[in-house]
């Protein structure tokens, strides 16, 4: 094709046909000028749907990644509910006499003082803040909300971590005071000791502060899950609501 036009320009200069030779040159420009233009545009389409697809791969990610932090709510709430539930028998019990080691063992057996941090999927959300992807979600609104939501969950997870050190620095005291190493056995704790009358009458002695330091223990651990079922229930309401959103973009 090029030998072709060269041959052509030839054939105008050796013939003195300049002013034709000149209309020819412009024309030839603008031929390659046009196939320029078309090779951009086609490259930015190639561009364009090559971001479309990226943008659709991150967004089911992130969409999988939400439908597995919902169930982690659901989990989360179901065993928040029990603690505040358990923590509620165990501090109104409390007031109960307690007239043997069974009944002891009745009282204590609703001590639910765990202590699980904040875990969520945000793999997807970090890689693309991490590598700056995170301009290819076209829709302006959904990625706000988007951003929105994980830096919600970095707020709800470091709060749920400073609560939960304070309540594990309370449960250490509790342990230290009622849990029994027997050195030399395998056993950590003694129980026919735990339950011997002497070391569980405080049970029966609400003023002693063997008493008030399990009340109180108890008590913050009921208000903590208490807290946490609040912040399960909201983010998996948010969390679902997002999912939405994405699946409605995912439609487009």
């Amino acid at each position: 094709m090029i030998k072709f036009f060269r041959k052509i320009r030839q054939k105008l200069l050796t013939e003195n046909k300049f002013s034709k030779y000149l209309i020819y040159a412009i024309g030839e420009i603008v031929l390659v000028v046009i196939g320029i233009l078309i090779a951009l545009s086609i490259n930015k389409w190639n561009e364009k749907q090559k971001a479309m697809r990226l943008e659709k791969q991150y967004l089911e990610r992130l969409e999988l990644d939400l439908v597995q932090d919902t169930l982690y709510f659901n989990r989360r709430l179901k065993e928040s509910q029990e603690a505040v539930e358990h923590n509620y028998q165990l501090v109104h019990l409390m007031y109960d006499e307690q007239k043997n080691s069974q009944e002891v063992s009745d009282v204590l057996k609703h001590v639910r003082w765990n202590s699980e941090h904040f875990v969520v999927q945000n793999s997807t959300y970090l890689e693309l803040i991490n590598s700056s992807l995170i301009n290819i979600l076209s829709n302006q609104e959904l990625k706000k909300n988007i951003v929105s939501h994980y830096y919600e969950y970095d707020v709800v997870g470091t709060h749920i971590k400073e609560i939960n050190e304070f309540s594990t620095s309370l449960y250490s005291e509790i342990v230290h005071d009622h849990v029994k190493y027997r050195p030399g056995t395998e056993k950590f704790w003694d129980q026919e000791r735990m339950y011997n009358k002497i070391e569980w009458q405080y049970l029966n002695e609400p003023f002693t502060e063997k008493f008030r330091k399990l009340e109180s223990t108890a008590a913050y651990y009921n208000f903590k899950h208490t807290l946490f079922t609040g912040y399960f229930k909201d983010l998996k309401v948010k969390a679902t609501s997002l999912i939405k959103e994405i699946e409605s973009e995912l439609k487009k």
